[in-house]
């Protein structure tokens, strides 16, 4: 309960506390609330988070993005038989 000890954090919470009973009496009488500043930066945020993963891309791009990864990986591993063909031919350079 340490939180309440500064004036500062009782006076924000007896703000929000003051917030939520004014909810909760509007619920009570059937009217439907505005949501507060607070509420409409949670929901912004969760849409923000949700979004973030999930990114809408098309069966073309995915194929594309798929060919891309794969001759990547294919240059890769020419160049490693090449070097190691280099150190076949070529002993003494081979550490």
């Amino acid at each position: 309960m340490a939180y309440f000890d500064s004036p500062k954090n009782r006076a924000l919470w007896d703000k929000e506390l003051a917030n939520l009973r004014k909810i909760k009496a509007d619920r009570a009488a059937g009217r439907v609330s505005v949501p507060t500043a607070e509420q409409a930066r949670e929901k912004s945020a969760a849409n923000q988070m949700t979004s973030a993963y999930r990114v809408r891309t098309s069966y073309k791009e995915l194929l594309k993005e798929e060919t891309r990864e794969i001759r990547a990986r294919r240059g890769i591993s020419m160049e490693t038989q090449k070097v190691k063909t280099a150190e076949k031919s070529n002993p003494s350079m081979a550490m």
